[in-house]
């Protein structure tokens, strides 16, 4: 007997939305909480990056904040516990787009305001994946301040 394992790296959030039983192969494997986030996340959201929402049932689902998808995980009613960071990469997405660019300090509030609002919706922390665009152009002064 174990106690369940914690997958670290699950790169599911938007399969438990559009497939909420294939959190049954993670239970199968052991695995009773799933983190994701890393560097991109489900949340935050603009009409930019959710250009590709997902259909479940035939309603269309756009969410915009964690708070939004955390809600739509617990109407679906998912087996596992799910924890997530919110991904600097798709904060500076929402935000700058892709493009390789240094944020002004408008944006950079911008952004610390989208941190914020995840962190308060129930994200655990906060990610990086800095060898993926546009996350590769941040700056060390704009990751700090984040």
């Amino acid at each position: 007997m174990s106690p369940g394992f914690i997958d670290m790296m699950g790169q599911s959030s938007r399969v438990l939305v559009t497939d909420p039983p294939s959190a049954e192969s993670k239970l199968r494997q052991g695995i009773t909480t799933y983190l994701s986030g890393e560097g991109g996340s489900p949340a935050p959201q603009s009409e930019a990056t959710l250009s590709n929402p997902p259909v479940v049932n035939g309603d269309t689902l756009r969410w915009r904040t964690y708070a939004d998808y955390f809600a739509i995980l617990e109407d679906i009613g998912i087996p596992i516990n799910v924890v997530h960071d919110v991904g600097l990469t798709q904060v500076r997405r929402v935000v700058l787009g892709d493009r390789d660019v240094r944020p002004s300090p408008a944006e950079i509030e911008e952004m610390k305001a989208l941190v914020r609002q995840a962190m308060e919706d129930g994200a655990v922390g906060v990610s990086t994946s800095l060898i993926y665009p546009p996350a590769i152009y941040a700056g060390t002064d704009e990751l700090i301040e984040l």
